[in-house]
């Protein structure tokens, strides 16, 4: 008598974590329908979700369940665009957003980088000295690139300024 094929198993992925996964770091599965599963909570969770996990200071990595590629940048995109659709916001204008796609050369990446970061960390501070108020703790975690740093060193503002320049040249080239 022949042995009846296994079923597959529906419901929930096992709770594994990946061998040598930080326990202080929440690991997200995200599974080929589109779905994210919560490996320490063993449940599946929403993009809201996360974005209170992150709100909570809590350090999230998102990864394919498949092939483990790291997509935490991706799902923070997407938290981002997702928030700025339901809140109506404005973070990204249209003329930033274009700019971006037309310059999409590493050394603006990087100076972008750099420059969003100095100038998010700036403001942030002045909000702190203002009020008291350190809207790093709030903000750092949902947007990586806002940790907060030590104080930026002249150099590296005067590094900036220099790439400001390059790129200032370079789009002034016919």
């Amino acid at each position: 008598m022949a042995e009846a094929p296994k079923k597959k198993r529906r419901g929930r992925p096992p709770a594994r974590e990946a061998a040598g996964a930080d326990p202080n770091v929440t690991l997200i599965k995200k599974y080929g329908n589109r779905r994210l599963y919560d490996t320490s909570r063993s449940k599946y969770v929403t993009l809201d979700d996360l974005v209170e996990i992150v709100a909570r200071g809590e350090e999230m990595k998102v990864v394919d369940a498949q092939t483990g590629e790291d997509l935490t940048k991706r799902v923070m995109t997407q938290i981002i665009l997702h928030e700025e659709e339901q809140k109506r916001l404005n973070l990204l204008p249209l003329s930033f957003l274009k700019k971006l796609i037309q310059y999409r050369d590493e050394s603006l990446r990087e100076f972008f980088q750099k420059y969003m970061s100095l100038s998010l960390d700036m403001f942030m501070k002045a909000q702190k000295d203002v009020s008291g108020f350190d809207p790093s703790q709030a903000m750092s975690g949902f947007f990586p690139w806002m940790k907060p740093q030590s104080s930026p060193e002249a150099a590296e503002l005067e590094e900036l300024r220099r790439k400001l320049a390059d790129l200032e040249k370079k789009i002034k080239k016919p």
